[in-house]
């Protein structure tokens, strides 16, 4: 799944109207993290959480710091499940290619 985000996750972003707008970004099941780290590309103002089961984080960790500081620090790891606990407060939430194998009706 990292190398289909690396792919498509910044196009996506990129089609984002006014996607400048947003101060706070939640990358939902974000795994390693490519989403946050595309959208912090696009939005210099970002400020984006990686929101994942807490046996992900070292994973996340280790490709949040291949990139530039300016983006790395900007990005916060967070444990969770987001079937189970509280969303972060943010702006934005974003789902990329997590809901795959799931077939649940999710209510926020």
């Amino acid at each position: 799944m990292h190398g289909l985000g690396l792919t498509c996750f910044p196009n996506i972003i990129s089609s984002i109207e006014n996607f400048q707008q947003f101060k706070t970004f939640c990358d939902m099941g974000g795994a390693t993290g490519c989403l946050a780290v595309a959208a912090c590309k696009a939005n210099l103002n970002l400020q984006a959480i990686i929101f994942d089961l807490p046996r992900i984080e070292k994973h996340t960790i280790r490709y949040i710091n291949e990139t530039s500081s300016d983006i790395r620090n900007r990005i916060r790891f967070q444990s969770g499940d987001f079937f189970l606990d509280t969303f972060p407060q943010v702006d934005l939430f974003g789902l990329g290619l997590i809901l795959h194998d799931q077939c649940f009706i999710i209510e926020i």
